[in-house]
């Protein structure tokens, strides 16, 4: 049984990775903490985690969640939760893995592929990172996304069409994202190149991004579905500006930039939202539509 509020630290035993070979639910409802813990899949296995704070410092620096064996798993549903400081990745699929369903849902996440502020140097891998494997949905929403894939691709997806069999679908609605990006470096949110892709992109508050290549730049990344979103101090997202790198393939022409800084105090990461335009089009993560 986990305590309410107690952190369990695991970064004094010999190996801060667990190996799930059979499907887990995890909802501790109490708040409890787990630091230095990072998880590796096999066997199938799905995995629920909900109302619980995964920490990895102290740990290997690896991935949050590994698949570690070719097959077909049917979902990875994290909910309620807070992931912060794993410094590879969210997770990573680098096997012949399908997972059916991926869902990452009301969630604070933070400092995860980060390699310090300054952005200088990358952590070796990228924030949701797909390479030999795939998946048919991958759903990111109402999720507070700040500090994160600073210099590296925020969506990774490779072309592993011709090892696995997928559909993938990836939906981006409702989130706030802040410092995801702006590393300047010569990266991208959306690296998608799974052949047969679909994108939607909606009802999403961005911040703080100068990525060279903005959305994306491969012309395997499908054209996503853009609706209602909002843009503050972003380059390289709306319109090509003076960094853009010539091959960026995409824009969200219809986006709304925002001259002033929408949020009560995003250096203190409140996000509420003070901009009366985005309150109205309820746009970003739900939690800061209302005052804090």
């Amino acid at each position: 049984m986990l305590t309410e509020n107690m952190v369990y630290d695991f970064t004094a035993l010999e190996t801060t990775s667990i190996k799930i070979e059979k499907d887990v639910v995890l909802n501790t409802n109490n708040g409890a903490t787990l630091k230095g813990v990072y998880f590796q899949i096999f066997g199938g296995a799905s995995l629920e985690f909900a109302n619980i704070t995964l920490d990895g410092e102290g740990g290997t620096g690896d991935q949050a969640f590994n698949y570690k064996e070719d097959g077909n798993y049917a979902k990875l549903y994290i909910h309620d939760a807070e992931i912060k400081n794993y410094t590879k990745g969210f997770f990573y699929i680098n096997v012949a893995a399908v997972i059916d369903n991926i869902t990452i849902k009301n969630c604070l996440i933070h400092e995860v592929c980060y390699a310090g502020a300054d952005g200088t140097s990358g952590p070796g891998g990228d924030m949701f990172d797909s390479r030999s494997g795939g998946f048919n949905e991958f759903n990111l929403q109402n999720n507070t996304i700040y500090n994160s894939a600073l210099v590296r691709d925020f969506i990774r997806m490779d072309d592993a069409s011709g090892k696995v069999t997928a559909t993938p679908v990836i939906t981006v609605d409702h989130n706030t994202l802040y410092n995801v990006g702006s590393g300047n470096a010569n990266y991208r949110l959306l690296y998608v190149r799974f052949a047969g892709n679909t994108i939607n992109w909606t009802n999403n508050v961005v911040a703080n991004t100068n990525n060279k290549r903005g959305f994306s730049n491969q012309k395997s990344t499908a054209l996503p579905t853009f609706k209602n979103n909002f843009y503050f101090n972003t380059v390289n997202l709306v319109s090509a500006g003076s960094t853009a790198d010539t091959t960026i393939t995409f824009f969200d022409s219809e986006g709304t930039e925002v001259a002033a800084d929408p949020f009560k105090n995003a250096a203190s990461f409140d996000f509420t939202v003070i901009d009366e335009k985005i309150k109205d089009k309820e746009a970003g993560d739900p939690r800061w539509l209302t005052a804090q």
